[in-house]
This record gives C-alpha cells, structure tokens and sequence, in this order.
C-alpha cells in the first residue's frame, strides 16, 4: 500500500479494473462511504490525483490482522518493532490529513480560503531517489504552505542534512500564485 495514495492508473493497474466508467464508479463510492480520500497533484489538477485509503480499521487490519496471526507473542514482539513505528508515522499522517481544519486553524490561517493538494515524483533515471510533499496547502493569499508530518517521541527540527535533501534538485512544482 503505497503511503501517498495511488493516482487512478496506477489502481487501473494493481487491480486489473480498466480505467473506465466503471472504475470511476467504485472509486466515487469509496470516498463518499470514508473508505478514500481523494487529493488532486498539485499542477496536474486534470490528472494525477491521488486516492488514499484512510479507513484506519481497514488499513490497521491489512497492515496487522490479515494473514491471521498464529504467534501467541506475537503483539509484544511488535510493540517496539520498525513495522510499529512506521504504522505509528503513518497513522499520524492519516490523522492529520482528516483534520486540515485544525491544521489551517493553528498556522493561524483558518479563514483564508484553500485549496488542499499532495504531490509526489516518482523516481527516475535522471532523480534516482524520487519525493513527496505530504501536504500542500494553496491558499488564496498567494501563500502555499508546505507540510510534512513527522510522527516522533521527542522535537523535531530540521537540521543542514534534512535541509539539503530538500534541496535534491527533484523537479518541484511550479508554484504560482491564484491568478498568474
């Protein structure tokens, strides 16, 4: 399960469900029952949006429940594991992207209409290492705050080696102003 969401060929393509009207079907429905959230790419707003399953009992059961589980130890074994801290960071990421509100609320911008995108690019030959933003808020101020969720025990700030990978060189989008 990808963390950022799939775009609709890339389901087309794991599902073998054509990417039709039927597919539009099933995909419209798993977001109006809570099963999926849709978030358009920033600059591709035509194409490229990315549906994200953010069902927290589905995907705690795909990550954790299915196949059942036979080791009687097997909850006290993952309480500290790499698989539980990447469930933790992600269910964080989940948490936040279904409470924007909250989150335009305390940048202190919750009365500034916005539009809310994720944009991803994946790797290649010529940016071997790909990159995410996890949320881009595109606000009618002309001001695009970029967010990244981190989910940590302790502070985290970003230091000079986080800082340069920021700066990889990956193609970012273009970031216009409303109106330009």
């Amino acid at each position: 399960m990808e963390k950022s969401g799939l775009t609709r060929a890339e389901i087309s393509a794991a599902t073998g469900i054509p990417a039709t009207g039927r597919l539009t079907d099933i995909l419209e429905t798993l977001e109006q029952s809570g099963f999926v959230q849709v978030c358009p790419s920033y600059g591709n707003r035509k194409r490229g949006n990315m549906y994200r399953l953010i069902d927290n009992f589905t995907i705690f059961h795909f990550a954790f429940l299915s196949p059942p589980k036979t080791n009687p130890s097997f909850w006290q074994s993952m309480s500290n594991s790499p698989a539980q801290a990447a469930w933790r960071g992600l269910s964080f990421e989940r948490l936040c992207m279904q409470h924007i509100g909250q989150i335009k609320k305390a940048l202190g911008v919750s009365g500034v209409s916005a539009e809310i995108y994720a944009w991803r690019y994946v790797a290649d030959d010529t940016y071997p290492q790909g990159a995410q933003i996890d949320l881009l808020i595109d606000r009618a101020d002309r001001v695009v705050d970029i967010c990244e969720m981190k989910f940590t025990g302790r502070a985290y700030a970003i230091d000079k080696e986080v800082s340069a990978n920021l700066r990889t060189g990956v193609p970012l989008p273009r970031m216009t102003s409303p109106g330009t």
